[in-house]
């Protein structure tokens, strides 16, 4: 090979080099760049909590950002019963829910049964059935009234036949009748149950029902009617929560405070349409409660303390955006992470939290003299008349 052969030949695999050097480094770079945006999009789904609301050619984009009141406003309806939207996407659609073998089951009871217009609704499954029966021994003993219209939803046929011939109204719905893709009998856990329950709800204000939602664990100490009766121009009265660690954290964060479901008195009015309405175009999965407290921290509330008629102080909330008005009942009212055991027959509701000791609730319930029914009653079940006074033979 002679010289300058040579040379080319060394020229032509320097240049060759150079080519595929270049294209290694482009092909790193753009790998790089790739990855760094897949993770940073990855880390703004796991750290936004302020969810955008779905975009609908009828209504305005909302959110929970720092945009103006005006840009949040949407037009919504005035009209109580105009159109039912499920809170979730994960439930059947609303019209076939509504027509469903459980709703019209549902309403035909509540159409024979003669309620009111304000319900007591409890939602129970055979597991938690004796903590049910600790609440209507309460209620039985503490808030009668409000027992004339009560409805139990039974999540299985089990409880609902230990409650039939008892003088109480109960229904069941099954959690596969409400949820998409859950199969019969399946096990489902704390948040697919309050997820029916929410959705219950929402139908039973759709319906024209001011619904009295309880926990079967939140107990009546004294008849609570008498200060609902007070806030009857508000659209929402429920109880308050403290503590710095409460839930959504995005409610304490944003108020100080937390609204609790576990006593929640939803009224069926023109505001709480709209409420229902915002919460069934977004997209937000959890608990009631922390849905709750998501959707209202973005409706722009403004809280004020006052003195009610017996000068306990509570918070009311005005939301500017929709004006839908909220009463936070005081924890002297309704007692949830302060439950003072030197005093617990003063309060209206006791709603303690598991002792943080270790101790079951039932155990500490029993340590105050507020689990009162007997520990068998399962035995006592078939033997007891199926009066008014049969919840009197299974308390101790």
């Amino acid at each position: 090979m002679s010289c300058g052969e040579m040379c080319n030949s060394v020229t032509y695999s320097r240049a060759s080099l150079r080519s595929i050097v270049v294209s290694l480094l482009v092909i790193v770079l753009f790998c790089y760049l790739t990855a760094t945006r897949y993770s940073t999009h990855l880390h703004s789904v796991k750290t936004n909590i302020k969810p955008t609301y779905v975009s609908n050619p009828i209504y305005s984009k909302i959110s929970s950002d720092n945009t103006s009141s005006e840009s949040k406003q949407i037009v919504l309806s005035d009209s109580i019963n105009t159109e039912f939207i499920s809170p979730y996407g994960f439930t059947y659609p609303a019209d076939v829910m509504i027509t469903s073998h459980w709703a019209v089951s549902m309403k035909r009871k509540l159409d024979e049964g003669k309620f009111g217009k304000q319900l007591t609704f409890l939602m129970v499954n055979s597991g938690y059935f004796s903590t049910l029966l600790n609440w209507l021994a309460h209620a039985k003993l503490h808030a009668e009234p409000l027992m004339e219209n009560l409805l139990v939803v039974c999540l299985d046929e089990k409880s609902h036949v230990m409650l039939l011939n008892k003088g109480i109204i109960s229904t069941v719905v099954k959690i596969e009748d409400v949820l998409k893709g859950i199969k019969e009998g399946a096990g489902v856990g704390f948040g697919g149950m309050v997820a029916v329950r929410l959705t219950l709800l929402r139908l039973l204000n759709h319906w024209g029902y001011d619904v009295l939602q309880m926990d079967t664990d939140a107990l009546f100490m004294n008849n609570i009617q008498p200060i609902l009766d007070q806030f009857k121009d508000s659209d929402i009265v429920t109880t308050v929560i403290k503590h710095s660690e409460c839930l959504p954290k995005i409610a304490y964060d944003t108020w100080g405070f937390c609204l609790c479901t576990g006593v929640l008195l939803m009224r069926s009015t023109p505001n709480t349409e709209k409420m229902w309405q915002i919460m069934g175009r977004s997209h937000r999965s959890g608990s009631d409660q922390n849905i709750f407290n998501s959707i209202l921290t973005t409706l722009e509330f403004s809280w004020t303390p006052f003195t009610d008629n017996n000068s306990v102080q509570h918070l009311k909330g005005v939301s500017t955006n929709y004006n839908i008005t909220v009463i936070a009942l005081s924890e002297d009212i309704v007692c949830r992470d302060s439950c003072d055991t030197a005093k617990l027959s003063s309060y209206y509701v006791c709603h303690p939290h598991s002792p943080h000791n270790g101790t079951s609730k039932h155990r500490w319930l029993s340590q105050q003299q507020l689990w009162i029914v007997t520990d068998k009653w399962a035995e006592m079940q078939s033997t007891v008349q199926p009066t008014a006074e049969w919840l009197k033979e299974i308390t101790v």
